[in-house]
């Protein structure tokens, strides 16, 4: 009997871990694979020009959406390291702008953190912010910027509430090998 709770236990948390929401795979660029990437579906890969800081960039993204969530990551070639600060900069004010957020003194402000093998300027920065879709439903996120090599990367996890488990498990995934 004890064997047989034993084994229903096991399989149990067994069918726990392979969620079918979140199928956890390693993902990145054909161009850069320097940063290993870890997504919970499989990505769809995009580029668009983009003119930040008083330059055209090329941004190439990849990302998915799994169980109600947005999964993205990004990156920008940059010229030398005050140009990246200031395009890091913007592109934490567009992401600001884009999700209608609203700041006050209360918001969470962003945070420096360390990230194994970045570059220590511009300094890796995690930010959390909420604020709304287009159709005014609320919308949470999450976001990293970081730097190595000339390139400044960007991940981030939109949502309507972001798990904590789920947010960490996506950082967790992102290293350079």
């Amino acid at each position: 009997m004890y064997r047989l709770f034993g084994f229903l236990c096991a399989s149990l948390m067994g069918l726990v871990a392979c969620s079918p929401t979140f199928n956890w795979r390693e993902a990145h660029w054909a161009q850069d694979t320097a940063l290993k990437v870890m997504l919970p579906c499989k990505p769809d890969q995009g580029s668009r020009p983009m003119r930040v800081a008083d330059q055209a960039l090329t941004l190439r993204m990849m990302g998915c959406e799994a169980g109600g969530a947005l999964f993205a990551v990004a990156v920008v070639d940059v010229r030398d390291t005050p140009h990246a600060i200031e395009v890091q900069r913007q592109w934490q004010q567009a992401l600001l702008d884009n999700m209608h957020a609203v700041v006050t003194p209360d918001s969470p402000k962003p945070e420096t953190f360390v990230f194994p093998g970045a570059s220590e300027q511009p300094q890796p920065v995690r930010m959390q912010a909420q604020g709304q879709r287009q159709d005014g439903r609320v919308l949470s996120a999450q976001a990293l910027w970081f730097a190595r090599g000339g390139r400044l990367y960007h991940a981030a996890l939109y949502a309507d509430t972001l798990d904590v488990d789920v947010v960490q498990t996506f950082f967790e995934g992102l290293r350079f090998p």
